[in-house]
């Protein structure tokens, strides 16, 4: 896997993709779900990941991607592996984002995950294509998921 580095923010469009089947970008969510297990990399997330995390599995329920049982199975899953990331209150982070938000013009529940990575000095990792062409040419911190290279 291309070196992220030590840390790397994650969005719900990443880590959703490590726990349901989406047909996008699955070969890299594979492998960053690895290096996480693997603890190369640690995992960096505001702390509404959880609740966004959440409302995935109930709008893949209200469209019968997912029975309530399995969504629910999805959800132990995520649990199980929540210690693994760093969940960072997003009460630290108000005025960050509030300033990334008015500086893009962009809602601040998106530009939350930008301002973690800029406070913490590491890349923010996202599926978000539209998010991603947005910001890239503002800065080099956004990384597209698709755009990992994949490895032997």
């Amino acid at each position: 896997m291309q070196r992220l580095g030590a840390e790397l923010v994650v969005d719900t469009s990443v880590v959703v993709k490590f726990f349901t089947e989406e047909a996008e970008d699955t070969k890299q969510a594979d492998q960053v779900f690895r290096a996480a297990m693997a603890r190369t990399v640690r995992l960096v997330a505001p702390d509404f990941l959880l609740v966004e995390f959440d409302n995935v599995l109930w709008r893949k329920t209200a469209t019968r991607e997912l029975s309530e049982g399995e969504a629910e199975g999805k959800l132990a899953e995520f649990e199980a592996f929540a210690p693994l990331l760093l969940v960072v209150p997003v009460a630290a982070l108000l005025l960050s984002i509030l300033r990334v938000s008015c500086r893009y013009g962009h809602a601040a529940y998106d530009t939350a995950f930008l301002a973690l990575a800029e406070s913490r000095s590491i890349p923010f990792l996202t599926a978000d294509e539209k998010f991603y062409n947005k910001f890239r040419p503002y800065t080099d911190r956004v990384l597209l998921l698709r755009n990992l290279p994949l490895q032997a």
